[in-house]
């Protein structure tokens, strides 16, 4: 609904095993939301939880959310499989847009998703997907252009992998690192800068965090 501002999906809080979402398509409305929070799924406190086969389209906050459960725990050990993320860039006033937020989940598997058009250059550095956590996998993705200067993911947690994903476009950094032992191995990447200002954009970008 319009302006309704909240997501489709919601894990109340709750610590949440188990939990297997897939084979939908998840209009998020998000260039007709109006402030606050809002996306496809909320998912807090998941831990051992399937994402598959899924069509997230507009977001306006968020795609997909993973974060702790409210107690302090994080969530680990998600699996988002095979979905697409799309058109966040094209989300309402105040949106950030992102198709993946890994705020407080650790561990997860996300492979064979496709993330385009995502991402809206509201704060310093936006991004298609957000990787606070890290210790995360990220096998056989694609990232496809996505919102003016948006980067195609931003590292800020240890020990991420990255292997065997496709970025094709994009005005942003395509890989923005700011901590350690992250892996990058066996990507490719295509037209990266495309339709950028200012300084020149890099598929990989490495800076201190």
């Amino acid at each position: 609904k319009n302006a309704s501002n909240c997501y489709l999906f919601t894990t109340s809080n709750i610590y949440t095993p188990g939990l297997v979402i897939r084979d939908l398509y998840l209009n998020c409305n998000g260039a007709n939301q109006s402030s606050g929070s809002g996306g496809g799924i909320d998912g807090r406190g998941c831990v051992w939880c399937n994402f598959e086969h899924l069509w997230i389209d507009t977001p306006y906050t968020n795609g997909i959310l993973l974060q702790n459960d409210g107690t302090g725990n994080p969530g680990h050990h998600n699996t988002i499989d095979s979905c697409l993320f799309l058109n966040g860039k094209n989300a309402g006033a105040g949106a950030s847009g992102y198709a993946l937020n890994l705020a407080n989940a650790d561990e997860a598997h996300i492979a064979n998703n496709t993330f385009q058009d995502n991402g809206i250059d509201t704060i310093g550095e936006p991004h298609q997907v957000f990787d606070q956590s890290g210790s995360n996998h990220f096998i056989g993705n694609t990232w496809v252009n996505g919102g003016s200067g948006v980067n195609g993911i931003s590292v800020q947690g240890v020990g991420s992998t990255f292997v065997g994903n496709i970025f094709d476009g994009g005005s942003g950094n395509q890989v923005r690192v700011t901590r350690d032992l992250t892996t990058i191995s066996g990507n490719r990447f295509f037209n990266i800068g495309s339709g950028a200002s200012g300084s020149g954009k890099s598929g990989v970008y490495i800076t201190p965090g």
